[in-house]
């Protein structure tokens, strides 16, 4: 909520694809190193998700 105060409302729905602005929240849990809620522009395709969070949640954490 402060981007968008400090930005404005225009800049948030630029984040996403014409007609579908903003962003998402997406939980992740589970084997990653960094759970956790992660927002993402609207309109991104599951599997540049799927990718994004590997780079971002990095993924199955290392065992012992």
């Amino acid at each position: 909520m402060p981007w968008i105060i400090r930005n404005g409302g225009q800049a948030y729905l630029e984040c996403g694809k014409p007609n579908n602005g903003g962003t998402k929240i997406y939980s992740v849990s589970g084997d990653v190193e960094l759970p956790g809620n992660y927002e993402v522009p609207m309109g991104t395709p599951l599997p540049s998700c799927w990718n994004w969070r590997v780079a971002c949640a990095r993924g199955v954490p290392s065992r012992p």
